[in-house]
């Protein structure tokens, strides 16, 4: 397969796209505290992707007129979609319940260091050592902002549950994120989304079922269902779009460190609507994030042209 090596293209648009994700899941962070009062996690999950499939496609029919796909390509989304979008929802909706926040932070914010290592070990981007000291920098800060607003990373035997599976929630994240280079070569961000997000949400509603007969939706309010919708369009949508274009553009590793930016900006939303204090350490993690990015995005990038693998079944 060939290989080159280039240098990072200037900050621009994709970063902006990026930058939007990651506001997008830092208010997504504070609205779903209040929906989860009233609907339980799968069910609030069926719902939200349900839309934001819904949305996607609408998007699809009015942005393009070739819908086809290759049936490798469509075997290969499948099991993207089922790695991101089922399997990665599960471990992570499930790590949330038998763990702090703290440690879910922490364990989230690990997706850019498994990034790098499997696209490393699966050849497909190789990561300069100011680009590792870039993603350990940014990790760095977000357990300082972790730390800056009271919170605790601790693993003890109540949580160990509940961090194992946040932390295999990171790892499918960051397959994922991978997972979809080979068909981002040919195909649009918005279409391969589009198809992995439809084929991972079938099964995923299959395991919901219980969680949705379970569910008193005469209970669920207004705000509880804006919330959803929020969901749905900003965190969903155009977050999942947004961070499939910045793979294509520059890269897994590069995206993925946008990625601990959610906390700063789930921190400052925080600021705004609900008076959280910003400690002197909050504000070094959030310089140490950023730092790191800038190492991380400066980096030069070696990758190799992603092909499905064969045999894909």
């Amino acid at each position: 397969m060939s290989r080159a090596e280039v240098s990072p293209p200037a900050f621009g648009w994709v970063d902006l796209a990026l930058i939007g994700v990651t506001t997008a899941w830092g208010g997504n962070m504070i609205v779903i505290k209040s929906a989860l009062g009233e609907m339980n996690p799968m069910a609030f999950n069926v719902c939200r992707f349900g839309i934001a499939i819904g949305l996607m496609w609408l998007m699809l029919a009015a942005t393009e007129t070739d819908f086809s796909l290759g049936p490798r390509e469509f075997r290969w989304l499948l099991l993207t979609g089922l790695m991101g979008n089922t399997v990665y929802q599960l471990f992570f909706i499930n790590g949330i319940n038998l763990s702090t926040a703290g440690n879910t932070a922490f364990m989230v914010a690990t997706a850019p260091v498994w990034v790098a290592v499997i696209a490393g070990l699966a050849r497909l981007e190789y990561l300069y050592p100011r680009g590792w000291v870039g993603v350990a920098t940014s990790l760095v800060g977000v357990t300082l902002i972790i730390f800056g607003s009271g919170q605790v990373v601790a693993l003890t035997e109540v949580t160990v549950r509940g961090d194992l599976l946040t932390l295999a929630g990171a790892m499918c994240w960051a397959s994922y994120t991978l997972m979809t280079k080979p068909v981002l070569v040919r195909h649009s961000p918005l279409k391969v989304t589009t198809y992995a997000m439809s084929l991972g949400y079938v099964p995923f509603v299959l395991l919901s079922t219980p969680s949705l007969f379970a569910q008193d939706w005469a209970s669920v309010s207004a705000s509880s269902w804006l919330s959803v919708a929020y969901s749905a369009g900003f965190a969903l949508t155009l977050g999942y779009v947004g961070w499939s274009w910045g793979v294509r553009m520059i890269g897994g590793t590069r995206t993925a460190v946008y990625n601990n930016l959610t906390p700063v900006v789930a921190g400052i939303l925080g600021f705004w609507f609900l008076d959280e204090i910003w400690t002197p350490l909050r504000f070094l993690g959030a310089a140490t994030i950023l730092l790191g990015l800038y190492l991380v995005r400066s980096t030069p990038r070696k990758y190799r042209i992603p092909r499905i693998p064969r045999g894909t079944t």
